[in-house]
């Protein structure tokens, strides 16, 4: 029908594609409003035509050129929708200020590179009836806009970490013949993630790290992946993370972590169906949305609508046609401020992806790791003596894991704890007591029992190397807590005391010990998974030791972070990655007085060039909601295995205004206590050799992962020192 113009807000809608659609859809169903025009290409005439029949009435336009569309007075345009291609942006945009256009919203990005950006700001201030808005339409997502609430209302405290998550599956003619630039892919689709970064952080970083990983050739599964680190003047830090190539739909992920608590939002599935059968496969869910339409449907529309809410109030403001503006001042949420911000780190992106790819050809501004060189170890296997059927333990550390050791050695069938040895001869008296055991200052009477077929070293690192060569020398089988030694050097005289002793030396990696990751590493392996391409690993410690504890620890890297080294290293084979680069602060106030930098907050990012895998470690202390230890593991397939945080129970309470879930672990030995029982009984295995171990003898290999776990943290610390990517491998 014939539709009278006069009232109405007249739109042209610039590109024909499904942004263009998506917008036109809103335009068409909102009051006062109508498509007065479709700019497209000549080419695809039949498209624009299809366009106007779907979403304009029998006065819309087609038109095949924007200064054909920005010079017809007889359209009485009102605002403008660009939503062409990346590169016509400036251009369109700049042309529609100057054509005197009062309202434009064009896609990110408003131009190609801050120098763009900043160009249409220059125009702007000559135009300053002209108003701009920028596509950034997960500032109006209702699960982002909810956390963002959340966040200013104070609910995580004073924020500290930002991470931003977000995989894609490969459109159609996506990566067919080439792979785009850089500057593409951070302009195209990172710059979303920047722009949440921004709308949390509010700051401007003043370091930036990215690499990027691409995968020449491949006809399925992950083809791009680029990480990123941002730090902030107030210390805060931001990890960035985008992969292109998923198949198994569209993830975009928002986690913000404070001195309160941490907020996420996390994927959304296509329906909230869960099938539960008696196929062994276990229980089946609905994926995510397949693509990003489908997921941010809502919020375009509440966009739009957002952007035709401001042109409707303000033509009242300036007298124009329309008399019944929506009640309530509508506020802007994108300024052309966030959009010079995002573009300006989206440059420094490009630019720190071309100093790494740089650095990866041994060019540019890196440092060295030093990589010793030992002989090979000739290790005997362990011929263990099948009469036995218990381990007689002798634990030496009477601290706060050496309690726990205590305990799980006591609760295991195959062990009695015979010796608890302590410098503190009332610490080691405690827990002997408890246990029935004798307490002893010194392992020299304990060695020296012949009952004694295990040795539990808990004692402080420093004295890890002392104890295991005169376990050793005694020809006792041992069990060490990680890390077996302080330097390198030392690691390697522990393994060759116990290789010439004929003994073996079990390290504890707890983690690998852990039904979760254990269940995942074993998911791995699937040929249909592939090899993994990306690992994730989140360690959130609580509560935070003491400040006398952490400096006599040595760094986060050394300390916490060692774990989820290890768990890297676990799904690559212990190969030595190529790079590494680390990055970390410290928020705990009573941490900043300590005498000596003690670091709470630290980022590793690991790469391992031949092996085509990548891994991002975000590790922390004092993390106030539990302790936090979560895993991810990106497949060649495009497939994705994640062990999330298992919870105290699996009651919900269901609210009027919240559900309510069960608290995580709260400490370490909380949350890994049944991996720490693992441990004591696949030591057992080992040693009595009487049940099919779950942990093999030690071996060279052994050795290897002890090595490379150490070159890793070495190499992460001499990294956040110098702030310098470090080559592993020269």
């Amino acid at each position: 029908t014939r539709v009278n113009m006069a009232g109405r807000i007249n739109v042209a809608i610039v590109g024909n594609g499904k942004q263009g659609r998506a917008h036109a859809h809103t335009v068409q169903r909102y009051p006062g409003a109508r498509v007065a025009c479709v700019v497209g290409e000549i080419q695809f005439k039949v498209d624009v035509e299809s366009f106007i029949q779907e979403f304009g009435d029998d006065q819309t336009k087609a038109i095949y050129s924007i200064d054909e569309a920005l010079s017809n007075k007889s359209l009485d345009l009102d605002a403008i929708v660009i939503a062409s291609p990346d590169p016509t942006h400036l251009p369109f945009v700049l042309k529609s200020i100057q054509a005197g256009v009062r309202y434009i919203f064009c896609e990110k990005p408003l131009g190609i590179g801050y120098q763009q950006a900043n160009q249409i700001n220059d125009e702007l201030k000559k135009h300053p009836e002209c108003h701009i808005m920028c596509g950034f339409q997960r500032r109006f997502d209702v699960d982002f806009s909810t956390l963002k609430k959340e966040v200013e209302s104070g609910a995580v405290g004073n924020v500290e970490i930002v991470r931003v998550t977000a995989r894609d599956p490969v459109g159609p003619g996506e990566y067919a013949t080439s792979t785009p630039s850089a500057q593409t892919v951070v302009y195209n689709s990172l710059i979303h993630d920047i722009d949440m970064a921004h709308w949390i952080i509010q700051e401007e970083p003043i370091s930036v790290f990215a690499k990027r990983r691409t995968f020449p050739g491949a006809t399925s599964g992950p083809r791009d992946l680029v990480l990123a680190i941002l730090k902030y003047p107030s210390g805060k830090i931001c990890t960035l993370e985008w992969t292109k190539g998923i198949t198994y739909g569209y993830i975009q992920s928002l986690e913000v972590m404070g001195d309160k608590g941490m907020i996420k939002v996390d994927d959304t599935p296509k329906s909230n169906v869960r099938l539960f059968s008696s196929q062994a496969t276990g229980v089946r869910s609905s994926p995510t949305q397949p693509f990003f339409p489908e997921r941010y449907r809502e919020a375009y529309t509440t966009e739009m609508v957002h952007f035709l809410d401001q042109v409707r109030q303000e033509s009242v403001k300036f007298n124009k046609k329309l008399q019944s503006p929506h009640q309530g001042r509508v506020e802007p949420r994108v300024f052309m401020k966030d959009v010079l911000l995002a573009s300006k780190v989206a440059d420094l992106i490009v630019e720190a992806i071309g100093k790494t790819d740089e650095i990866a050809h041994g060019k540019g501004d890196f440092t060295n790791s030093k990589i010793p060189t030992y002989p090979k170890l000739n290790v005997k296997p362990w011929k263990p003596d099948t009469k036995q059927t218990k381990l007689n333990v002798v634990l030496v550390g009477a601290g706060r894991i050496g309690g726990i050791r205590a305990s799980g050695i006591a609760r295991n069938p195959r062990a009695k704890l015979l010796y608890v040895v302590d410098v503190v001869e009332a610490a080691a008296k405690k827990i002997a007591d408890k246990y029935g055991a004798t307490a002893l200052t010194d392992i020299e009477q304990a060695l020296q029992d012949k009952s004694i077929n295990a040795v539990v070293i808990s004692a402080g690192t420093a004295q890890h190397y002392d104890l295991i060569k005169r376990a050793a020398a005694a020809g006792k089988p041992i069990f060490c807590e990680k890390p077996v030694a302080l330097t390198i050097d030392e690691i390697y005289a522990s393994y060759k005391a116990t290789a010439e002793a004929g003994v073996p030396l079990m390290v504890g990696w707890n983690r690998r010990h852990d039904p979760h990751f254990n269940r995942l590493h074993e998911m791995s392996k699937d040929s249909t998974f592939g090899n993994p391409v990306y690992i994730a690993t989140v360690c959130g410690d609580h509560p935070c030791p003491p400040v006398h504890l952490l400096i006599s620890l040595g760094s986060i890297y050394h300390d916490l972070m060692v774990h989820d080294v290890d768990i890297s290293t676990w799904f690559t084979k212990s190969a030595v990655p190529d790079s590494c680069y680390a990055v970390g602060n410290t928020f705990i106030e009573e941490l900043k007085k300590a005498p000596s930098v003690v670091l709470d907050t630290a980022m590793l990012v690991l790469s391992w060039e031949k092996e085509g895998v990548t891994a991002m470690i975000t590790a922390r202390r004092g993390s106030k909601h539990g302790y936090d230890q979560r895993v991810e593991v990106v497949g060649r397939s495009g497939e994705l295995l994640v062990a999330e945080n298992p919870l105290k129970s699996t009651v919900v309470r269901r609210g009027k205004e919240h559900n309510t879930h069960d608290l995580m672990s709260y400490t370490f030995d909380d949350r890994f206590a049944e991996s720490y029982a693992n441990e004591i009984d696949n030591f057992a295995n080992l040693v009595l050799g009487n049940v099919d171990p779950k942990a093999p003898a030690v071996e060279e290999s052994r050795f290897e992962e002890s090595l490379v776990v150490s070159l890793i943290t070495d190499a992460a610390l001499l990294s956040q020192q110098t702030g310098k990517v470090v080559l592993l491998k020269n």
